[in-house]
This record gives structure tokens, sequence and C-alpha cells, in this order.
């Protein structure tokens, strides 16, 4: 009887515990933000990217626009076409010969943290360009970083 009761108080003694420490845990590693997302160490709150703040499926930036990017890794501008990518304005009429790529992705695609020139598609274009002089090759953006859908 004197083990049961025994056994009994260290249950007790654990549950009381964890339920102690778990909260405590929690507040601790709030508070020096271990686990915070990007978004909320750059402005102190949490957006969630699978928010949705209006009526379209699909988020784009705001035509003809130019926005300068500044954080302690990288500092670069982006401007954008008529249709809200980061892009050049392409004719809609395909000159003969010429083929298109579209690339449609995410912040990697749009190529956020780098000039426009430095974009892994204006290398893929340039690259395709020089090495294949029958044909001419258009590379265009269809990306659109995450963090654009909390901006709109």
């Amino acid at each position: 009887m004197a083990l049961l009761s025994h056994f009994r108080n260290a249950i007790i003694v654990a549950l009381i515990s964890i339920s102690l420490f778990i909260p405590a845990a929690e507040l601790t590693l709030r508070a020096l933000c271990t686990y915070c997302t990007y978004n909320e160490r750059d402005k102190e709150r949490f957006d969630s990217p699978h928010s949705i703040r209006t009526s379209s499926w699909y988020y784009v930036r705001p035509p003809n626009t130019l926005s300068n990017y500044q954080a302690q890794e990288f500092d670069y501008e982006i401007r954008t076409n008529s249709l809200g990518f980061r892009d050049i304005e392409h004719p809609v009429s395909k000159p003969p010969g010429e083929l298109r790529i579209m690339a449609i992705g995410d912040s990697f695609t749009e190529g956020m943290g780098a000039k426009f020139e430095q974009t892994w598609l204006n290398q893929l274009g340039r690259t395709l360009n020089a090495e294949h002089t029958g044909n001419r090759f258009r590379v265009i953006c269809g990306g659109v970083a995450g963090g654009v859908l909390v901006q709109r």
C-alpha cells in the first residue's frame, strides 16, 4: 500500500512539473524569439502566407511600380511591368524564330534579394541566346514572392 501511495505521489509531482515546465518553456522561447519567422523578426508580427486577404487566388505586385527592399542581407529594387511581375515589358506578337519560356514560381523565380540582371531567369536567357545562335530565346518571369501575399 505504501508503494502504491509513493507511486501515485510521484505521478502527481511529474504531472505538476510538466504542466509548469511547458508553459514556462513556451514563454521563454517566445521572449527570446528562438523560433520566430522572418516576418516576426523583421516586422515584429506574424503574417501567415496562407491567409487570404482578397478575393483573388493569385497575387501579383501592383503594375508599373518601383519598390526598394533593404535588409541586412540585401539591398535592391523591384520594377514591375504592366502585369505586376518583376520583368520587362514583352511584346505580345512573337517574331519568327523566337522561342518563349515562362517561369512560374515563388520568390526564387522572382529573384527576391538579387538585382534584376542577376536573377537566374536573366542568366538563363543570356546563356540560351549565347549558346543557340539559330533561335532567339525570350525568358519571361512569372514568379511571385510569398511576402507579396501580406503586402496587398
